[in-house]
């Protein structure tokens, strides 16, 4: 039953999964069924996935959120949420929308600090500055777009709002799984485009 609801719901992404029952030994303790209801009720209910697109820009998702690791402790159950935004705003409103659904389910919600938010900047300067040296050094336009993901430059854009910051890189494949590789062709263009964008900069 289990092998036909996960193949009927997600048969289509997950095309090589399986599911092995093996026989095992019942725990010494186990939880009470009020806890056990309050935690499914939590997971199930919490807010995942893509919750926002963004106004500004198609196809670019503005708010996600994702349920991350859950472990049983000796005395405690700890369910880690992580939600995600470029607009420091709507990484609050679901923070709280989190507090109130452990209230409901009486789960104590603790926040930790959030990664700040770093909306895009369609008037970045640096930007143009890095795209016309790439075309000049390779003869071929560099792709330029915004994405929902977290980065380092966050932590400058916070102290700073007034900088204007770009990310680039060379071509990472399967980021963040085992499979994670790094396309090396990829890897000396980028450096000879620093050198030049900060020639060009110094200019």
């Amino acid at each position: 039953k289990i092998t036909d609801y996960l193949k009927a719901a997600y048969g289509n992404v997950e095309k090589n999964f399986t599911v092995t029952c093996v026989p095992c030994e019942l725990p010494e303790r186990v939880m009470s069924e009020e806890d056990a209801s309050s935690i499914v009720d939590f997971i199930n209910l919490s807010m995942t996935g893509v919750l926002k697109m963004s106004q500004a820009e198609e196809g670019l998702v503005e708010l996600s959120a994702n349920i991350g690791p859950v472990v049983t402790k000796e005395n405690s159950v700890e369910i880690s949420v992580f939600p995600r935004s470029a607009v420091d705003a709507l990484t609050k409103e679901i923070a709280n929308i989190y507090v109130q659904l452990g209230k409901r389910c009486g789960i104590r919600v603790v926040s930790g600090e959030p990664a700040p938010g770093w909306p895009a900047n369609p008037d970045s300067q640096l930007k143009h500055v890095v795209l016309e040296t790439f075309k000049e050094q390779n003869g071929y336009d560099m792709k330029a777009k915004s994405i929902h993901a977290g980065l380092e430059c966050s932590y400058f854009y916070a102290k700073n709002p007034n900088l204007d910051i770009i990310s680039i890189g060379p071509n990472n494949i399967d980021i963040h799984s085992p499979n994670e590789r790094l396309e090396l062709k990829t890897l000396v263009p980028h450096v000879k485009l620093i050198k030049g964008v900060i020639e060009k900069l110094d200019k």
